[in-house]
């Protein structure tokens, strides 16, 4: 079903990001379907945003969660893990080895289909899957300025990241928290 779906979002013309804000565990014939699309979808010029795991003790197989464990094989494809907001240097979980950043995933309030009266019901959620939408409003942003390639969104989203993110325990991970203001700032300048 959701390789279908992915299939289904390649056939609208205006696509420019696709956030999938979730994971399945590793099975090979999974991940050599979901390349396949991957490598579609950034080919179409779409670039593939996803979460990292949520769990504190997968240091195995666990860890290796699809799309996420793909992301760095592929160019145009991220998976982003999340990071706390009072201090975004520390992951909000301890196993997001195979990200690609860190964006804060707490603290943040979401629309639900609700409303009250008028007005829309908000409630507070956190995770890996809040900080790659976040990500993902901060892409199209960008976009807004120019039509970026997916190559050229993931480098500036690379090359905007501070320091390296780190779990509770101090174990430092291999990359850094995306500095959004950085992020459109560059891509401000790459526009002109």
């Amino acid at each position: 079903m959701t390789m279908r779906a992915l299939e289904v979002a390649l056939r609208f013309k205006k696509n420019d990001v696709i956030l999938f804000a979730a994971g399945y565990p590793y099975e090979q014939k999974t991940a050599l379907l979901f390349k396949r699309v991957l490598e579609k979808v950034v080919k179409r010029g779409i670039l593939f945003l996803t979460a990292a795991s949520n769990e504190d003790d997968a240091d195995g197989m666990e860890e290796l969660l699809l799309p996420c464990s793909l992301a760095n094989g592929i160019q145009g494809v991220l998976c982003i893990a999340a990071t706390t907001a009072s201090d975004p240097f520390v992951l909000r979980r301890n196993s997001s080895k195979l990200a690609s950043i860190g964006a804060p995933g707490t603290d943040v309030c979401l629309p639900t289909p609700k409303r009250d009266g008028d007005e829309w019901v908000y409630r507070e959620r956190e995770g890996s899957s809040a900080a790659a939408a976040a990500v993902a409003g901060i892409v199209a942003l960008m976009k807004s300025f120019k039509n970026f390639k997916p190559r050229d969104i993931e480098r500036i989203l690379l090359n905007c990241t501070e320091g390296r993110v780190r779990t509770e325990n101090g174990a430092e991970m291999l990359y850094g928290v995306l500095r959004p203001d950085l992020a459109v700032t560059q891509a401000i300048a790459e526009a002109r």
